[in-house]
């Protein structure tokens, strides 16, 4: 068996009671059986992409507003080029938005790029899914 290292984690108080009634419906042992499924399941998320070419992505993400977090966002985003097809905010209220984000381009760029998206400071919430083009890329 692998060596187990121990690490810290900080959620809000809400947030760890919905985790723990969750991974208490689904059957898990205990937070770091399900952590461990997650961080697999976050380290294989996109992975299984094989088809060359050009591909779009959409990148979804929940944002606390924030000035000088949405400004880091928006810069961003205009640093990543042409690849970004077009982005649309919606305000749900005065504290958080929804950014949707389109890319296109080649799959590593794409990927990367949508990395960094979700990994930007002030991320509430989530989420890429990849669409292929063409029928070679199911081969």
């Amino acid at each position: 068996m692998a060596k187990m290292t121990r690490f810290g984690v900080s959620l809000e108080e809400g947030l760890l009671k919905k985790f723990d009634a969750k991974i208490e419906a689904i059957g898990y042992r205990n937070r770091s059986a399900a952590l461990r499924d997650l961080v697999r399941h976050f380290l294989k998320e996109g992975s299984e992409l094989k088809c060359k070419g050009e591909i779009f992505a959409v990148v979804t993400i929940v944002m606390k507003i924030s000035g000088e977090e949405m400004k880091a966002f928006s810069d961003l985003k205009r640093s990543l080029g042409p690849i970004v097809k077009s982005s649309q905010v919606q305000f749900g209220n005065k504290d958080y938005f929804l950014d949707v984000c389109v890319l296109f381009g080649e799959q590593i760029e794409l990927k990367e790029a949508a990395e960094r998206l979700m990994g930007s400071k002030g991320i509430l919430s989530s989420s890429v899914q990849y669409y292929d083009m063409l029928p070679p890329c199911h081969s």
